[in-house]
């Protein structure tokens, strides 16, 4: 079984497939040409993702035969890619400037983040374009606070991300209870006397509060019969 090809290595197949023609070339053909011989393991999402960035930083370029796109062939010959994947990689260190930042963040946060399968986590991953890597900065059981590392691909993204969990401080600081996990079913025999007592405690309260007003209802009502004048019955003449 094949092993998993990087993003890299499925653009060196590439450049090297179209070293080896001498015409253009259909981008089926060359897709067939690379996750079957020359990165063998590669997917076609692979292939289609490696072939538009060496499009779009012109490395390979397109032509229009018979209203059908085809790929122009990189070097005249049957010569090897070594020239295309040197661009690549030479490419491929230069994007590899990665910017970090760190932050301290409270342990109830942490939880929140990373609650049902990493949901918020996720999310503000993917509006900022970075990634987050939580590393425990305590040693004991009871862990106050986690180091959050930031990393991005621009020192923007970075920033985006770091303000947005800026607020989030900001809004734990004003309300934490928000932020700590809810408490589970049950507990111990105390905490349930004591849960079932505060239900009680409420609805006898809620059942004094509705009689308190039928009676005040009821006293308004007296009252104002008592201050209208009693009408007075009309005699009919027939």
């Amino acid at each position: 079984m094949s092993s998993p090809k990087t993003d890299l290595e499925v653009q060196n197949a590439i450049c090297e497939a179209l070293t080896q023609t001498t015409a253009p070339i259909k981008p089926n053909k060359v897709r067939k040409w690379v996750c079957d011989k020359l990165a063998k393991g590669a997917t076609w999402t692979q292939f289609a993702d490696a072939l538009d960035h060496l499009l779009k930083t012109k490395k390979v370029t397109e032509c229009k035969e018979k209203e059908e796109t085809l790929l122009q062939p990189l070097l005249s010959g049957n010569k090897t890619g070594t020239k295309e994947a040197a661009i690549v990689n030479k490419e491929q260190d230069e994007n590899k400037d990665e910017h970090t930042i760190e932050m301290e963040i409270p342990e109830d946060i942490i939880h929140h983040l990373t609650r049902k399968g990493k949901r918020k986590q996720k999310n503000i991953e993917e509006s900022t374009k970075t990634k987050f890597m939580i590393i425990s900065s305590s040693t004991g059981e009871q862990k106050s606070s986690s180091l959050l590392k930031i990393v991005g691909d621009t020192k923007v993204h970075c920033d985006t991300a770091k303000i947005m969990m800026t607020k989030m401080l900001a809004s734990y600081q004003k309300h934490p209870e928000r932020y700590q996990p809810k408490k589970m079913a049950g507990g111990t025999l105390e905490e349930q006397a004591q849960a079932r007592q505060l239900k009680e405690n409420a609805r006898k309260s809620k059942r004094h509060q509705h009689k308190k007003g039928d009676a005040d209802a009821a006293e308004q009502s007296q009252q104002k019969e008592q201050q209208q004048p009693a009408k007075k019955k009309k005699r009919k003449f027939y």
